[in-house]
């Protein structure tokens, strides 16, 4: 199809809308489009019964201004997509925040309880990591908080999630993991640190990582907060024990919130 590109009459060429106008056999037909330089775009088809009559100015400067509202309305809903993201994502490392974090684990515990599969969380602190920033700067603090998020995100699996709780407190939970192969993350997770106190600029510094690990009880009708409570109490026997260690957390029992599923 044969088409010329039209500018608005009496207007400035206008990037983001604009009306093409068919040519020879496809005379009768008009094309708005409206696009974002991100590649997101529509188009509006207009065409007339008959060829012999030209579009007017006013009818070719009404459709451009529906074009333009349009693209104004794409710009609005990537706004919102962007912020929707933005409101979800920690700024420093990259990672889910506390809150999105809590919302993705609480669809995969339901659908844990319905699968009746199993599902871990690891509660991971870094050790002395006030010293860091007290010794090295804050700059040194930010730089260890972004590494552990890209090798966090670089060392999960598919369905895992990984979230910065606060602070120097970090969330993982494992999809479809029993306590062994918590242990065993828990573990690549330690190995790291050394990549850490690199990234702090000092590999002899006293970095380290305590994780509090717990499981989804299915007998239980547990919220992310029940099960991340439960991690939050093992990283604190961690803390304890001497640091830069791993403690599963105590078989746990919640009066009153049984999983009516599960029983017979």
């Amino acid at each position: 199809m044969a088409i010329k590109a039209l500018e608005r009459p009496g207007h400035e060429s206008d990037e983001d809308a604009f009306v093409e106008l068919g040519q020879g056999d496809h005379a009768n037909c008009l094309i708005a489009s409206a696009g974002l330089a991100q590649g997101i775009s529509a188009t509006l088809a207009f065409s007339r019964d008959t060829m012999t009559e030209p579009w007017r100015a006013h009818e070719v400067e009404l459709i451009h201004g529906i074009a333009g509202h349009l693209a104004i309305a794409l710009k609005q809903a990537e706004m919102m997509r962007k912020l929707r993201i933005l409101s979800r994502v920690d700024d420093m490392t990259g990672l889910l925040n506390r809150r999105a974090l809590f919302e993705e684990m609480e669809k995969r515990l339901g659908h844990q309880k319905r699968s009746r599969r199993q599902g871990s969380f690891l509660f991971i602190d870094l050790d002395y990591f006030k010293q860091v920033n007290d010794r090295l700067g804050h700059a040194a603090g930010d730089a260890v908080l972004r590494k552990l998020g890209q090798l966090m995100r670089e060392q999960s699996r598919v369905g895992d999630l990984e979230g910065r709780i606060g602070g120097d407190e970090f969330g993982l939970w494992l999809e479809d993991t029993d306590l062994a192969g918590a242990h065993h993350k828990a573990h690549s997770l330690l190995a790291l640190v050394p990549n850490l106190r690199k990234a702090a600029g000092d590999p002899a510094s006293p970095l380290s990582m305590s994780i509090g690990i717990a499981q989804t009880a299915p007998e239980f009708i547990e919220t992310p907060d029940m099960l991340a409570d439960a991690a939050d109490e093992a990283l604190y026997k961690a803390k304890k024990n001497g640091r830069s260690t791993i403690v599963v957390a105590e078989p746990r029992s919640y009066p009153g919130t049984p999983d009516t599923n599960s029983q017979g």
